[in-house]
């Protein structure tokens, strides 16, 4: 079983969970847009050795993937068990690990592939809930994967999230 991050849920506004997670470390790859692909395989060859120990690390869910300004970032989250000194340095340049803080997001789940006009519509579905609750957020809304590619689609977890405002 692929460990997956804990959160608490807050509180719901129809469909949308306001979400509380903790800090947590993440492997991430920025790339432009049209590497997309290889954003997934960088960060992926990290944790299945290609780092300074050669040390093979547990894939955890979900990936977090955003598009932004012609830039795609994939993030995996780290297992629990790893603090920062414990984790081995990337052997590529375009792998960095981040500490992350703790934090709140709204968080929308859907199911099906992740195409980009099912993620603006979701996109657009959270955004309206949060507005019509009067809920500020920052940032723009990016995506959690929580299937591998061989998962029949409507068995596919996804979610839409944005980080909220405290």
């Amino acid at each position: 079983m692929v460990e997956t991050i804990a959160y608490s849920v807050i509180r719901t506004i129809e469909s949308v969970e306001i979400r509380k997670y903790p800090a947590c470390i993440m492997a991430t790859a920025e790339l432009p847009v049209k590497d997309r692909n290889s954003a997934f395989r960088r960060v992926a060859n990290y944790i299945f050795g290609g780092n300074e120990k050669q040390q093979k690390i547990a894939m955890t869910a979900p990936v977090v993937m955003r598009e932004y300004k012609k830039r795609f970032t994939m993030s995996f989250i780290m297992p629990k068990e790893y603090a920062m000194l414990d984790l081995p340095r990337p052997r590529s340049a375009d792998v960095k690990l981040e500490q992350v803080p703790s934090r709140t997001l709204a968080v929308l789940r859907f199911s099906g592939l992740l195409s980009e006009p099912a993620i603006a519509r979701h996109s657009e579905k959270l955004l309206d809930a949060l507005t019509t609750a009067n809920i500020k957020w920052k940032d723009v809304p990016f995506t959690l994967g929580y299937n591998g590619p061989w998962t029949l689609p409507f068995l596919r977890r996804n979610e839409v999230a944005v980080m909220i405002r405290e």
